[in-house]
């Protein structure tokens, strides 16, 4: 029965599926939705670096501290551990005193390209970039009053932790 599921699921998500009109569900849609997806395909070229110093006993507790922005991270254990982790726990930025979004998107050089790409962002024949209103206003909204901002931050980790889960595996998030 559970195949049967699949394969209908995936002959929906192709357009094969003449129901498709009949479906009913719920959708999460915010602003900034496109590009938390563009941040979740687009590839890592860092590498992993190992904190020798915090890793203790590595050796015999197959643990290991990696340091670095946990987009990246995640991105890089996903070539390796695919499928392959049995439990992940998460404690996502959430503000309790303070007015400022804990990770706030700064829109990075290597964003910037991304942002070019699916439109966002363009430079002009002087090298200025202009920002498209879409943008203007999705920086706007990167505070901690925001909804959107931290759903757009969590969309693209939550589906890279997914990715590295396997079929019996669990996310545990406070």
């Amino acid at each position: 029965m559970k195949i049967h599921q699949n394969l209908k699921a995936i002959a929906t998500l192709l357009g094969l599926n003449d129901n498709i009109a009949n479906m009913q569900g719920y959708e999460l849609t915010f602003t900034g939705k496109a590009l938390a997806n563009t941040l979740y395909n687009t590839p890592c070229t860092k590498e992993l670096k190992l904190e020798p110093a915090q890793s203790i006993n590595k050796n015999t507790t197959q643990n290991a501290i990696i340091r670095g922005d946990n987009l990246d991270v995640l991105k890089l254990l996903k070539s390796a551990y695919y499928e392959k982790i049995k439990m992940i726990y998460i404690d996502p930025p959430y503000n309790t005193k303070n007015d400022n979004f804990i990770y706030p998107n700064d829109f990075r050089e290597d964003y910037k390209e991304i942002l070019k790409e699916i439109g966002l962002l363009e430079i002009n024949e002087n090298g200025q970039e202009l920002e498209s209103e879409n943008l203007k206003f999705f920086k706007n909204i990167t505070s901690s009053r925001s909804h959107s901002a931290w759903l757009s931050f969590m969309l693209p980790r939550l589906k890279l932790a997914r990715d590295l889960l396997r079929n019996d595996g669990v996310i545990y998030i406070n």
